[in-house]
């Protein structure tokens, strides 16, 4: 239950980004310490040039265990593509491939994800861009 609560968090994350614009270069790191002292690092970075942006990164928990992603889009008149993968701490791997419109500032979105052990299955959604 929790592999899928993170691949939906991180789709969420990766399709919410995937309608921003304009050249920019970003890092982030950040640690947070827990109640009981238990530490847990992450950092990331994108870089958009183009209408393409990549990102990648990594969060590793208070035991060591650590999850990564990584993924592209390209973005031209209103329509994106994009695609991704989530390495979890066991060493499996999700990947993610979508597409996604806005017109009027209505977007969609939606797509595929492929588990470890080949299992597919599909979202989708819609947002009102302000």
């Amino acid at each position: 239950m929790n592999k899928i609560i993170l691949l939906a968090a991180a789709t969420a994350m990766i399709m919410a980004s995937a309608f921003t614009s304009a050249a920019e270069a970003r890092m982030r790191n950040g640690t947070f310490t827990g109640p009981r002292g238990g530490v847990t690092t992450r950092s990331s970075q994108r870089n958009c040039a183009g209408g393409t942006c990549t990102g990648s990164g990594a969060v590793t928990g208070p035991f060591g265990r650590t999850r990564s992603w990584q993924g592209s889009r390209s973005c031209a008149g209103g329509n994106c593509t994009s695609q991704g993968s989530y390495t979890g701490p066991a060493g499996n791997t999700w990947s993610r491939q979508g597409s996604g419109s806005c017109a009027g500032g209505q977007c969609g979105y939606g797509g595929t994800v492929t588990g470890p052990r080949g299992n597919t299955g599909s979202y989708s959604g819609s947002f009102i861009r302000w």
